[in-house]
Order: C-alpha cells, then sequence, then structure tokens
C-alpha cells in the first residue's frame, strides 16, 4: 500500500497536515511580530526541528525489520535511504546506526514488534538454508 492509498490511516493524514503546516510558516511574513515574538517562533520551531529524529528512528526501524532494503536490492537499508534521500553514504549509516540506538526497541517484559519477529525469522530460515547448501 502507498501512502496516498493508505489515506485511511493516521502518517498520510499527519504528513499532509505537516506539508501544509510549513507552506504556511514560509507563507507567512514575521513583519507583525515584536522581538518577543520571532523569538517565540524560532523557539517552538527549534522544539518541533528536534522531535523530528524520532519520527526517522521509528520510520527506519520499521525498514530494518521489513527487510524493505532487499525487496528494492539494495545494500541494507542505508543503501537504500542513500537511494531515497540523496544523500552520502555516510549519512545514511549514521541514521541507520541512530536509529538502531535510539529507535524503539523490545520492552523489558520481552514484547516485541511482530513484524522485527518475522524478520528474525526470516534471517533463521536463511542461515539454515546457507548451512544446508554448504553441506550439499
Amino acid at each position: 500500500m502507498s501512502l496516498s492509498d493508505a489515506s485511511t490511516t493516521g502518517l498520510p493524514v499527519a504528513l499532509a497536515a505537516l506539508r501544509e503546516a510549513v507552506d504556511l510558516l514560509q507563507a507567512e511574513s514575521p513583519d507583525g511580530l515584536d522581538d518577543a515574538g520571532v523569538l517565540e517562533v524560532l523557539r517552538e520551531l527549534e522544539v518541533q526541528r528536534r522531535r523530528m529524529p524520532a519520527v526517522d528512528h521509528r520510520l527506519i526501524t520499521e525498514l530494518e525489520c521489513r527487510s524493505t532494503a532487499a525487496r528494492y536490492l539494495t545494500r541494507g537499508t542505508a543503501g537504500l535511504l542513500v537511494e531515497l534521500w540523496h544523500v552520502d553514504v555516510a549519512e545514511a549509516r549514521a541514521r541507520v546506526q541512530a536509529a538502531s540506538v535510539l529507535g524503539p526497541r523490545t520492552a523489558l517484559s520481552g514484547n516485541r514488534s511482530r513484524r522485527c519477529i518475522r524478520r528474525r525469522r526470516l534471517r533463521r530460515r536463511r542461515a539454515q538454508s546457507r548451512r544446508s547448501t554448504r553441506r550439499s
């Protein structure tokens, strides 16, 4: 399901709202604000900017769990991000690393994302398949 097909989920709606909010921020003039008003807008804008990496971490972790890079025939999630975002390899690797360190984790109770469990099972099957191929 692509983003345009997923109009019933919250992410496409949130992304459209973000796009509209940024458009509005670009269109509005700060002329009517005093110094304190401009500082407040800058402060709040920075707060929102600093929240965005957490969204990246969740989505990159999701890509990792789904093994999306393999489906797009790229060399890992970093390779996929290089092609998607047109960033250099070091930047893409840094973001994948940040997502693995700071992104969603397994709970102390042991609850894991079902998608990540499926990914681990798939890895085990592939490894077993490789081992059985080597033995033959």
